[in-house]
Formats: structure tokens, C-alpha cells, sequence
């Protein structure tokens, strides 16, 4: 599916003897460093909103209510893969961007042509990474230091639009439709998706055995962060920071 590097991500399940148990090791894994690069991502574009940070971190790990087939360790391997990469080359962009190193630019231009490459669907969330840059105070921008990034981008798509046909079928055969009723109704449903489960999730599920320690770390954690957060909360602020991240989300 003019997708070379499609199994990078798979590539460590190779050391390991049983395969299978090394891709449900690696899916967990990579589904924690989500979690974990979410955290450290909000904790440089906002360092004084510890909780804000660890809430976004725990949401990014674990928040796929209707998502069955992320339990599937072989498939979706590649994919909790894609997203690594997709938040450890932004990670990387804006550490490089403060610091003023440009190798660890060019480091995060690497990764994110060589995550496309893996998989073109993360193409548009890295296409907004620079956006990111708008947030950070110091420095102020050097939009120079940006057209590295492009450039890897455009190459990686210039690679996938020029392609023979033949190799790009599998993406072919999804075709657009642009009708805004069309698409209005299937965000909505997306959102249904997204946050029906809030509601309509049987409380038997929530009282399983297995959740309990998981629950009782997270709220813990919590805890402590949130004594540790001096910042006082602007309610007006954080509601309509929520609302804004709804409708990206949706978007997204």
C-alpha cells in the first residue's frame, strides 16, 4: 500500500522467541508511551498545569471506549506505533525549537518523515506540529527553523502521491464524500462514539476486578499532583479551554 516502512514499529517483536506475547508487550508499551509523551507535551506548552498535564496523559492512554479492535494486539501494533512517533517527533520539534539545537530538529524531522512513510493518515496532525511553537513564550519564533520540518513532510507526500496506481490501491478505494449534511451526520456520530460511553457504560463493567488497581494508582497520582498544583484554577478559562478541545477533537 506504498507504505516501506509500514513494520518499523513492529520491528523489536523480532528479538523476542514468542512473537505473539512480544506484540501484546510492545501494543501495552506503546500505549503507555502515549500516555507518557501527551503528559510531557502539555507540561512544556503549560509547565505550571501539573494536573492538566497528568489528565491529558491519562485521557491519551487509555480513552477508546468503542474502539474493540485496539485490543487487538498483532494488528493494532503498528498503529499504537504511528502515534509514538507522531508525539515524540513534536516532543522533539519543540525541545529543539527551546533549546536551540538543531540537531534535535533534525531528529524530529526524521522521525516524522519515517512515520509517514510508515503510514499517511498521521500526515495531517503533523502538518500542525509547528502550531504547537505558537504557545511556547521564550524564544519567539524563528519560522526558519521550521521549513525543515515542511520540507521532510512534503517529501514523505510527494513519495506517496507519485507512486504507480497500483500500489496506492488500497487507499484508493475509500472515496470522499463531501456533502456537509453527509459530514455534519458523521461527526456527530463520531461524537457518539467518543462520549455516549460516559453514560450509557453498565456499572457491573466499571466494578471489574481488573480496573480497581488501575483506578486506585490513577486517583493516587492525582492526588498528589493536585496538591502540588499551586496554580489557581480559572473556571471561565478551563471551560472554555474544554470547549475548544471538544470541537478538535471532533475535528481531528
Amino acid at each position: 500500500a506504498n507504505r516501506p516502512l509500514s513494520m518499523v514499529w513492529n520491528l523489536p517483536a523480532a528479538l523476542f522467541r514468542d512473537p505473539l506475547t512480544a506484540h501484546y508487550v510492545l501494543h501495552g508499551t506503546y500505549l503507555s508511551l502515549t500516555g507518557v509523551l501527551v503528559f510531557l507535551l502539555v507540561r512544556r506548552l503549560a509547565p505550571e498545569r501539573v494536573v492538566l498535564a497528568w489528565m491529558a496523559g491519562a485521557f491519551a492512554a487509555t480513552w477508546a471506549p468503542a474502539d474493540l479492535l485496539r485490543l487487538d494486539s498483532v494488528q493494532m501494533l503498528a498503529y499504537s506505533g504511528f502515534m509514538v512517533g507522531v508525539l515524540a517527533s513534536h516532543l522533539l520539534l519543540l525541545a529543539g525549537w527551546s533549546r536551540r539545537r538543531w540537531w534535535v530538529v533534525a531528529s524530529a524531522c526524521v522521525l516524522a518523515l519515517v512515520t509517514v512513510r510508515g503510514y499517511e493518515g498521521v500526515l495531517p496532525l503533523l502538518l500542525g506540529g509547528p502550531l504547537l511553537l505558537a504557545w511556547l513564550a521564550r524564544p519567539r519564533p524563528r519560522w526558519t527553523w521550521v521549513l525543515p520540518w515542511y520540507g521532510a513532510l512534503a517529501a514523505g507526500g510527494l513519495q506517496m502521491l507519485g507512486a504507480p496506481a497500483e500500489t496506492v490501491a488500497y487507499q484508493a478505494a475509500f472515496e470522499s464524500d463531501l456533502n456537509p449534511l453527509h459530514v455534519a451526520g458523521r461527526l456527530l456520530q463520531h461524537y457518539g462514539f467518543e462520549l455516549l460511553p460516559l453514560i450509557q457504560t453498565p456499572r457491573t463493567r466499571l466494578a471489574a476486578a481488573a480496573a480497581i488497581p488501575s483506578l486506585a494508582l490513577f486517583w493516587v497520582a492525582f492526588t498528589v499532583l493536585f496538591r502540588r498544583d499551586a496554580r489557581a484554577v480559572d473556571r471561565r478559562c478551563d471551560a472554555a479551554a474544554m470547549v475548544v478541545g471538544l470541537v478538535v477533537a471532533g475535528l481531528g
